[in-house]
């Protein structure tokens, strides 16, 4: 009976341990296959790594107005009815309740960004420019 006792104690010992270790699912991404750019929130930090063409790195200035935030996760490089460049959050993007999965994007010195007339995310002009013709998706991390 001690010997039960003792065994079956190991056992959830054992199992609440294992439990406890198990990861939770999170996407892995990988640069240059799944995203072209990376948006850092924290910092405001754009780099644009184009199949074709050099490199960009831009922090964004403190001024630029950012009505909206996209949240964490990878979003795709499109086009809103009108043709102007938007992010569009594919199925593995976690959104919070009643978020659209899309976010406009705009020059930081666009004039509707400026006065609040357009909820958009504020973008440097040269950043934008790459996004619009030579990037697929961008990683939104922190």
């Amino acid at each position: 009976m001690l010997r039960t006792l003792i065994a079956t104690a190991l056992f959830a010992t054992a199992f609440a341990g294992n439990a406890k270790t198990t990861p939770e699912f999170a996407p892995v991404y990988r640069a240059g296959s799944e995203y072209t750019a990376t948006l850092s929130i924290r910092d405001q930090r754009w780099q644009v790594a184009p199949l074709v063409g050099a490199e960009l790195n831009v922090q964004s200035d403190v001024l630029c107005p950012r009505a909206t935030l996209p949240p964490k996760g990878l979003w795709i490089v499109g086009r809103d009815a009108e043709g102007r460049p938007e992010l569009i959050a594919p199925s593995a993007t976690l959104l919070p309740p009643g978020h659209s999965g899309r976010v406009a994007l705009r020059a930081c010195d666009d004039p509707a960004l400026r006065d609040g007339s357009q909820s958009a995310l504020g973008v440097p002009a040269m950043v934008l420019q790459r996004l619009a013709t030579s990037s697929g998706a961008v990683l939104v991390d922190e």
